[in-house]
């Protein structure tokens, strides 16, 4: 599959995920925006970058990157919540920009050497919250 044939799969699984939580959705006219879909609930409104990422060693692992040309690319945090849709598990992840650094990692899987701290499990990443996380 072509890169922006898996964008447009991912905006499509994080469209229908995010009408099952009860957001309205809304798409930019226009596609240089640093963020991919509006969505909105209750009168608040969030901007949404989507992702397309396999698992790989039971990570999903991400940066927040724009490409602004063939041979630059910079960080991108100009938008509110990053949408994560995974092929491997079928299961769209949500973090809120305020949760990460320059990157996002989050395991499947409990980490071989049994750490615990600074571990994001995606099974904590499904549903879209704007609150704090407990």
């Amino acid at each position: 599959m072509k890169t922006n044939e898996k964008g447009a799969v991912g905006e499509l699984r994080v469209t229908g995920d995010l009408i099952m939580q009860g957001f309205r959705v809304h798409k930019p006219l226009v596609d240089s925006m640093a963020y991919d879909l509006v969505c909105s609930k209750d009168n608040d409104f969030f901007t949404v970058q989507v992702k397309y990422i396999s698992a790989k060693n039971g990570v999903v692992e991400t940066s927040p990157r724009r490409i602004k040309s063939p041979t630059e690319r910079r960080s991108n945090t100009e938008f509110d919540i990053l949408a994560i849709f995974c092929p491997t598990t079928k299961e769209c992840y949500y973090i809120r920009v305020d949760e990460f650094n320059a990157s996002i990692r989050l395991r499947l899987t409990p980490p071989k050497n049994n750490m615990k701290t600074g571990i994001k499990y995606a099974k904590d990443y499904t549903k879209l919250c704007m609150k704090d996380r407990k």
